[in-house]
């Protein structure tokens, strides 16, 4: 399984970029397997959709619920996560420390 962490960066916004850094882990029997960091500079869903499915992304999580986001990635078998779930993941809690 892989998942991708949506990770809220100080040094973007400091150039006033919107790209936005993904970590990408996969994951086997529970731990992390393979970790990947990527930078996406368009946040358009469509752009962003197709980057995970190019990745093979299943789950995704982020800083906080967006419902139509949610709804529009499990049409294509995303699941999409809150920062609050990995409070329950103690693998990926300290990517949020």
């Amino acid at each position: 399984m892989k998942v991708a962490l949506f990770l809220r960066d100080k040094k973007m916004k400091a150039f006033n970029t919107k790209a936005v850094r993904v970590l990408v882990c996969s994951m086997l029997n529970d731990s992390i397997a393979d970790l990947e960091e990527n930078s996406i500079p368009n946040l358009n869903i469509n752009y962003v959709s197709l980057w995970m499915l190019n990745k093979k992304v299943d789950v995704i999580y982020i800083p906080e619920e967006q419902p139509d986001a949610a709804e529009f990635f499990k049409k294509i078998d995303i699941s999409v996560k809150t920062y609050d779930d990995i409070k329950t993941s103690s693998e990926l809690h300290p990517f949020l420390v």
